[in-house]
């Protein structure tokens, strides 16, 4: 019966709101949260539900919190895949959440939760009210897992300093959130770890939700020596398939392309940095 109900309800919808609703409910991104040990990579992408739409596999692992910046999404990082070999991408669209916690977090505190990670048979993703759509969501991306190795990255260059965006008249609430975030690079920096921080394109005005995002990331830039990867101002959202105006599909050669694109450019820098200290 329930599956049922949610076969009606997907077949109801216009096939675009359906496309983003198999990719949002909360149970769906608390459940990759609770498997995320299983991720393997060198490339560690950390952000909100954009960056959940981003698929894990070649090499990258994707982290994702809904609602927040990535200081939410860090403790989860599997302590093993921080290593000086690593690179960690922050995603900058939502950086001044700061420390926002989305209300589905609190279950991953819960004994359910802890449980699910060490047997799979209990685990969110194998509820009855999960089969459904996580089937039908796996079947669209096992479609396009066989093409991530070869999805060829853009041929955009965007590595900026944001020079042009000075810290001078900023919100205090925006100065709380870079005093908490760049204590957190640099813990990661001091473990050898390379950070750098991904703007994203979107079909929405960045400043028009945070009017401070560019003179921030300029100076938590600044101040933790991080390169920002600006594909806000560098990649046509044209190139790019989007399920709303901010959330991209994740079944789709595109995003696979613009995943892939942040891997070679995060990997150009942990490599320059070596030589640079060779």
């Amino acid at each position: 019966m329930c599956f049922l109900c949610q076969y009606a309800l997907l077949a109801y919808l216009e096939w675009r709101q359906a496309r983003l609703l198999l990719e949002n409910f909360n149970y769906v991104y608390t459940g990759r949260l609770q498997q995320l040990h299983k991720q393997t990579g060198d490339v560690i992408i950390i952000g909100s539900s954009r960056t959940g739409h981003l698929v894990p596999g070649s090499g990258i692992v994707s982290v994702s919190t809904p609602g927040s910046s990535f200081l939410a999404g860090l403790p989860f990082v599997p302590p093993a895949l921080i290593t000086s070999n690593a690179v960690v991408v922050i995603e900058g669209n939502n950086l001044l959440r700061g420390t926002d916690r989305p209300a589905f977090l609190n279950t991953t505190e819960t004994l359910w939760y802890k449980t699910g990670r060490r047997f799979p048979c209990f685990a969110i993703l194998s509820r009855p009210t999960a089969l459904l759509v996580s089937t039908v969501q796996d079947a669209r991306l096992n479609r396009m897992l066989k093409l991530q190795e070869s999805a060829p990255p853009f041929d955009v260059r965007c590595q900026t300093n944001l020079a042009p965006h000075l810290a001078t008249s900023m919100h205090p609430s925006s100065w709380d959130d870079i005093h908490l975030l760049v204590p957190a690079i640099h813990a990661l920096q001091a473990q050898g770890v390379t950070v750098c921080i991904a703007l994203y394109p979107q079909n929405v005005d960045l400043e028009s939700w945070f009017p401070d995002i560019f003179p921030a990331i300029a100076e938590i830039a600044r101040q933790t020596n991080c390169t920002v990867l600006d594909y806000y101002h560098h990649l046509d959202t044209a190139q790019l398939a989007f399920a709303d105006k901010v959330h991209f599909v994740s079944a789709d050669a595109r995003t696979f392309r613009f995943r892939n694109t942040i891997a070679r450019d995060a990997r150009a820098l942990r490599n320059s940095s070596i030589t640079d200290n060779l």
